[in-house]
């Protein structure tokens, strides 16, 4: 799956699997990047398959525990590593994705992935410039 697909399947709604969690989510999980540190997900995120792949990409999944609680080597890291302090950071992402939804609007019009890409970093970088324009004059 490509970027622009993710994010197409990220603005509208999709099809639920049989355990009632997001497809796309399981996509996005996926086409995670190798890494490290931390990935902070709210409930969605908190899915067997979701978890195990989070982790195998090298990422401690700092995901709130539900009612439901899945089992597996994601679900075991998440117990180890989760703390309240370090979740609350997620609003901030949240509100960042949220301003940017606000100033630009939810849906890019491109076809190509490089396109995709190279108008969200536009976005981004228009929004960091307003906001430091802005602090500056205040």
């Amino acid at each position: 799956m490509n970027y622009s697909s993710m994010l197409r399947r990220s603005i509208t709604p999709s099809p639920r699997s049989a355990d009632g969690h997001e497809l796309f989510i399981v996509e996005f999980a996926k086409g995670t990047p190798e890494g490290g540190g931390v990935m902070l997900g709210d409930g969605a995120f908190n899915a067997r398959s979701i978890l195990n792949t989070i982790a195998s990409r090298g990422y401690i999944p700092i995901v709130k525990r539900g009612s439901r609680s899945p089992r597996g080597y994601g679900a075991r890291m998440r117990d180890r590593a989760y703390d309240e302090a370090l979740y609350a950071y997620r609003s901030i992402g949240e509100g960042i994705f949220r301003a940017l939804t606000v100033e630009f609007g939810d849906k890019l019009k491109t076809r190509r992935e490089e396109s995709t890409k190279t108008r969200t970093h536009l976005r981004i970088i228009i929004y960091c410039l307003k906001i430091l324009v802005r602090w500056a004059y205040e």
